[in-house]
């Protein structure tokens, strides 16, 4: 993992201990990233029209990916306005969430990976080094995952 002076870089330390699994249950994030070799943050909101286009894509890449045993998950970051927005945006997602109230999450991610605009979707290993910063033309062009993980 990435080392911040003498701090492990974690999933945990980077998305807070509590993830929202596919279901809306919690779920402690060291455990549902544990055996994952590669994590995509997915940075969008409901409000946004390119958002909504690109999602459903992204599920079916999701859920092609899952079936041919690729070891990942995505985790959904909202840029959404609302408690509400964000329910009905993530009620179709298969993956796990950073909950709406932990915006400060998502605001050091976007950050950390100098987001400008959504969707953005960013690959990266176990050690939480950047694979592609974003992968949504890749997803669109290779939507079973042949190439994955989609070294930049």
């Amino acid at each position: 993992a990435e080392y911040m002076g003498d701090f492990l870089m974690t999933f945990e330390v980077l998305l807070g201990e509590t993830l929202r699994d596919a279901q809306g249950n919690a779920i402690r994030t060291a455990a549902a990233l544990a055996d994952i070799d590669v994590v995509m943050f997915y940075f969008s909101a409901h409000w946004c029209p390119p958002c909504r286009g690109f999602t459903p894509h992204l599920i079916t890449s999701y859920k092609t990916m899952k079936a041919k045993g690729l070891n990942f998950e995505i985790v959904f970051l909202s840029s959404d306005q609302s408690q509400e927005k964000f329910d009905d945006y993530v009620a179709d997602m298969p993956w796990l969430s950073v909950p709406f109230s932990a915006s400060d999450v998502k605001n050091a991610l976007a950050s950390r990976f100098g987001i400008r605009g959504i969707p953005t979707l960013v690959v990266v290993d176990k050690e939480c080094k950047v694979i592609r910063g974003n992968a949504r033309s890749a997803v669109m062009d290779d939507p079973t995952g042949d190439g994955f993980p989609w070294r930049s």
